[in-house]
């Protein structure tokens, strides 16, 4: 397997080299830039930049979303923003270069972000399960000092674990155009798989154990406001709505990550194995590749429109034409009032 993960087959082109069945779409996914398999990535880079862009730019303008569970969304979103910035720009180059150095580069930043993106996510699940169930010990147990180190050693696990395949893959040796040993074949397989449990099985497993937790708690303190229907419990109630929208929130996203990233470490796999594990069609592969990217997109959608804290400061960066044009028309209907 080469350094963008496709099969050592004598034909080896990064993520274009696909089972292609119809000569002409194979012709255009190895002919260089291609406007029918290359704009929609393009489009889905620019939107990636915009969605997590704007998550970052309310964290800088607005206060009150800085705080410990913000900041490691915040750190989600900037490797997001990576994701559009940097990877897709990286495999479009790859497949239109065909240089070993840019493919090589294109797979390390590939992994670094999914890899980045299932520990954020992590996190993210860990901190969501500390404030519901353990919420009267959260601001001792999750301090901003915490935080700053839990992403540093998300970015460094990150770094490490991607571009370690630098000691076998060394871009002065490596062709991407030839058929690797079966010793780099060896290793690469023993590493996806490691990378496939490592970074899905361990982290799927973790989601639903603390997800169904966090459930399980809901529901319980949901009973316990039923149970004690008083006047004074209204801002407990209103509590509760919220951590049950903050619990399915999170429930998506995680079935995000599913969807987007199974395909792609199951397609890593499919290519250093070969079709005897499983075959894929051109086009599967193709929505296989770049369903790796849309999680990137939809991981801002989710928290800015899901979180009350990131849509009341969305709400305050709108401009207020209304305010002003019902303003105007209330001083000329006074100015009418005292002319007449």
């Amino acid at each position: 397997m080469n350094s963008n993960g496709t099969k050592g087959n004598g034909s080896e082109d990064g993520d274009r080299r696909f089972n292609a069945t119809d000569n002409d779409d194979h012709s255009d996914l190895n002919s260089g830039f291609s406007v029918k398999f290359d704009v929609l990535p393009i489009t889905l880079a620019v939107l990636i930049i915009a969605f997590n862009g704007l998550v970052l730019l309310l964290v800088v303008r607005r206060k009150q979303l800085r705080n410990a569970a913000n900041y490691m969304l915040c750190s989600l979103a900037l490797s997001d923003t990576l994701t559009g910035l940097v990877c897709v720009p990286l495999v479009i180059a790859c497949n239109i270069l065909r240089e070993d150095m840019v493919c090589i580069l294109s797979e390390n930043f590939l992994r670094f972000t999914s890899i980045s993106t299932v520990l954020h996510l992590l996190a993210i699940t860990a901190d969501r399960y500390l404030a519901i169930v353990h919420s009267l010990r959260y601001y001792i147990l999750v301090t901003p000092r915490r935080g700053f180190a839990s992403m540093a050693i998300i970015w460094s696990v990150s770094v490490i674990v991607a571009f370690v395949q630098l000691i076998w893959h060394n871009p002065s040796t490596s062709d991407v155009n030839k058929d690797p040993s079966q010793k780099i074949k060896d290793i690469e397989v023993t590493y996806d798989i490691v990378n496939l449990v490592v970074f899905f099985g361990f982290p799927l497993c973790f989601m639903i154990f603390v997800n169904s937790k966090i459930f399980y708690e809901v529901v319980r303190q949901s009973n316990i406001m039923r149970q004690n229907n008083a006047p004074g419990m209204e801002d407990s109630k209103r509590r509760q709505r919220r951590e049950w929208k903050a619990a399915l929130i999170f429930v998506i996203m995680f079935i995000v990550y599913i969807v987007c990233w199974l395909p792609y470490f199951l397609w890593r796999l499919q290519q250093n194995i070969g079709d005897s594990f499983f075959e894929l069609g051109m086009i599967t592969e193709y929505v296989f590749i770049y369903l790796r990217f849309l999680s990137s997109l939809l991981n801002p959608c989710i928290y800015v429109l899901g979180k009350n804290d990131f849509r009341k400061a969305l709400k305050k960066n709108r401009p207020r034409s209304n305010s002003i044009s019902k303003a105007s028309v209330t001083k000329y209907s006074f100015l009418k009032t005292t002319t007449l």
